[in-house]
C-alpha cells in the first residue's frame, strides 16, 4: 500500500530541516535583539476566534481547516498568528503593559493554492506591536526585516504602501463605494498583469471607463519615493493626505533606523489583505529568485483587537509575518547533512575509552556522533562522507595506549595525531 503525503505538506530530511533551524535560529536573534518577547498559542482555536477578526473580505477565511470536535464545539486550525493575538490581548486587556511586543513562530494551515515556496502546511513567524500608533512602530518592523534579510544574506525590497491612500486614490477615480473592494484587489494584480490585464478584469466587472482611466491616471506615478508621494500629493481628498503623512513617517523613521533608501520602494498599487488593515501595508519579495511570491508581509490593524474586547475599543497594532517556508525554499538546499561536527569510530577494544573521548567532547560544547554498529574504518569514512561531518576520530588501541587519537580532516583528506588531553581545544 502508498501512503502519500496531503499535498501541499513535505517531510524535511536532517539537510532541509538544519537549514530550516538556521533560519529560525537567525529569526529569533533578529526578533530579541529589537526587544520582541516570545509567546506560544494553541493550534487549534475555535471557528468564532478565528472568523472574527476576518470577515467576509479575508481570503483566509475561505481557506481554514475546521472541524467538530466531540462536544459538537466547531474548531479549526490556525491560518495566521494575528486573530490568536488579538484574542489573547483581550483576555489580558485590564492587565497586560503596553506597548505589548511580541514574536511567535510556528505551523499554520491554509487550505490553498499550493506553488513554488507556498504549502498547505507552513510555518509562520510572526512579529507584532500592540498599543502603539503609527509611525515607529511600522518603521521599526522594516528595519527588522531588513535586518532578518542582511543577516540571511538575502537581497530583499519592501513595498510600502497605506491603506489610505488606496481609499483615496478610489475616491479621487470615482470609484462606487460599493465596488471598492474589487477596484483594489484589481489594482494589486498590476505587477503581475499589468495595466491591461487589471483594465480587462474591471471592465469585466463593469467599471466604466472613464473610471477605468481616471484610476491608472491617478495611481500610475513613478520616480523616487518623493517623486511618488509628490505626485500623489496633488488628490486633495482626506485618505490620501493622512495616507501619505504617514508613509512619510515611516520612511523618515526607517531612514533613521538605518534602512538604506533603495531597500523601501512606495508602491500605490499593493494592496495587500485589505479586511482589516488601516494603515501602512508593506511586503518584502527577493530582487533576484524564482520564487515571487512575499517572504514577508503586514501592516497596521488598529481596528481588530478590539473585536475581541468589546467591539468598540480602539487597540493600535501593527506586525509582520515572516513565511519561513519561502525563505528556505529561495535558499535552496545546504551542503551541511549533519549537525555532527564529530564522528568517533572506536574499535571493539576501545569502546569504553571512546564513549569517554565523546562525552568529553560533547561537555566542551561539540557536537559528536559516535559509531553505534562496529563498522570498520573504511565504512566509517564512507559514512562520515555521506553526512558531510568534517572529522572523523578514530580510537585505535595502539594510539590510546599513547594517550592520543587519529583525526581524520575529511576537507583536506589529512590525518593528524593528537593529544586526548588537547582534542577539544583541535575543533
Amino acid at each position: 500500500m502508498a501512503y502519500e503525503l496531503p499535498k501541499g505538506t513535505r517531510d524535511l530530511l536532517p539537510k532541509e530541516k538544519i537549514v530550516k533551524n538556521q533560519v529560525v535560529d537567525t529569526l529569533r536573534r533578529v526578533f530579541e535583539r529589537y526587544g520582541f518577547n516570545p509567546i506560544e498559542t494553541p493550534c487549534m482555536q475555535t471557528y468564532d476566534a478565528m472568523t472574527a477578526k476576518s470577515g467576509a473580505l479575508d481570503d483566509a477565511a475561505n481557506e481554514m481547516y475546521t472541524f467538530t470536535d466531540r462536544g459538537e464545539r466547531k474548531l479549526g486550525l490556525r491560518y495566521e498568528f494575528t486573530f490568536p493575538l488579538c484574542r489573547m490581548v483581550c483576555e489580558q486587556m485590564r492587565t497586560l503593559q503596553k506597548p505589548f511586543k511580541r514574536y511567535e513562530m510556528g505551523p499554520c494551515w491554509r487550505d490553498g493554492p499550493v506553488k513554488l515556496g507556498r504549502f498547505r502546511e507552513f510555518w509562520q513567524c510572526d512579529v507584532d506591536t500592540v498599543g502603539a500608533d503609527v509611525g515607529l512602530a511600522d518603521a521599526e518592523l522594516l528595519a527588522l526585516a531588513y535586518d532578518v534579510a542582511r543577516e540571511a544574506k538575502l537581497d530583499i525590497v519592501i513595498e510600502l504602501n497605506n491603506r489610505k491612500i488606496l481609499r483615496g486614490i478610489m475616491e479621487a477615480a470615482g470609484v462606487p463605494e460599493d465596488k471598492i473592494y474589487s477596484a483594489i484587489i484589481a489594482l494589486d494584480k498590476y505587477e503581475k498583469v499589468g495595466m491591461e490585464g487589471v483594465r480587462a478584469e474591471m471592465e469585466d466587472d463593469a467599471f466604466e471607463p472613464e473610471v477605468i482611466e481616471k484610476l491608472f491616471d491617478i495611481v500610475l506615478v513613478e520616480g523616487t519615493n518623493d517623486e511618488k508621494i509628490a505626485a500623489l500629493a496633488k488628490v486633495k481628498n482626506k485618505d490620501m493626505q493622512d495616507g501619505l503623512e504617514e508613509t512619510k513617517l515611516v520612511l523618515q523613521y526607517a531612514q533613521s533606523l538605518g534602512v538604506p533608501s533603495d531597500a523601501i520602494e512606495f508602491t500605490p498599487t499593493m494592496a495587500r489583505g485589505l479586511g482589516y488593515y488601516t494603515g501602512p501595508i508593506f511586503e518584502a519579495f527577493f530582487r533576484k529568485s524564482n520564487v515571487k511570491v512575499a517572504i514577508a508581509g503586514g501592516g497596521r490593524y488598529d481596528n481588530s483587537v478590539g473585536t475581541y474586547f468589546d467591539g468598540k475599543t480602539r487597540v493600535p497594532a501593527t506586525g509582520i509575518s515572516f513565511g519561513l517556508d519561502t525563505i528556505i525554499t529561495a535558499m535552496g538546499e545546504s551542503d551541511k547533512r549533519s549537525v555532527a561536527r564529530v564522528y568517533v569510530v572506536p574499535f571493539k577494544q576501545t569502546i569504553g575509552q571512546a564513549l569517554t573521548i565523546a562525552q568529553q567532547l560533547r561537555n566542551n560544547g561539540i557536537n559528536v556522533d559516535v559509531d553505534l554498529s562496529g563498522k570498520n574504518i573504511g565504512k566509517a569514512m564512507d559514512y562520515a562522507d555521506s553526512y558531510a561531518i568534517p572529522f572523523v576520530v578514530i580510537v585505535g588501541p595502539k594510539d590510546i595506549e599513547n594517550n592520543e587519537v587519529t583525526v581524520r580532516d575529511m576537507v583536506k583528506g589529512e590525518d593528524k595525531k593528537v593529544k586526548i588531553a588537547s582534542l577539544s581545544g583541535y575543533f
